[in-house]
């Protein structure tokens, strides 16, 4: 199992969008220091490559790319990610390969309103996730229309 780091862009950003852009990105199979180095000018606001690189690990988590003799290159799965955009290919990812994901899942499906998954999450986070990290997963879950 794999935890999150923040997309660039944070709360506000699409994460479809930023994960297919990061996903891009790895098309051409750039050595890592290429993939920092365009990840930085793509997302400006992550000025330092030690940041890039810990961001850009949301494709390893995902399963969407691997390094491989200091290249980033796309898994097949990231590969159908780039070719289709189709969300459902995330979320059966981020469900089979996130710390928490499921359990964070569990915990909120019967409540409605953001406010109160929120708050539970924060309360009582599943064994072995923080508060922090499982607000975090809470979050891409919403994002992810799960």
């Amino acid at each position: 199992m794999y935890f999150l780091a923040q997309l660039p862009g944070g709360r506000n950003a699409d994460y479809l969008s930023t994960l297919a852009i990061m996903a891009q990105l790895a098309e051409e199979q750039p050595t890592l220091d290429e993939y920092i180095e365009a990840f930085q000018q793509h997302f400006p606001g992550i000025s330092r490559a030690d940041e890039a690189r810990r961001r850009m690990r949301v494709l390893l988590s995902l399963g969407l790319a691997e390094v491989e003799s200091s290249h980033v290159t796309l898994t097949f799965l990231g590969r159908r990610f780039v070719d289709d955009r189709d969300p459902r290919l995330l979320r059966e990812a981020f469900l089979a390969r996130i710390a928490g994901a499921a359990e964070v899942r569990a915990l909120v499906v019967d409540l409605a309103d953001d406010r109160a998954r929120r708050q539970r999450v924060l309360d009582d986070p599943p064994a072995g996730l923080s508060s922090t990290q499982a607000t975090l997963v809470l979050r891409w879950l919403t994002q992810l229309g799960l």
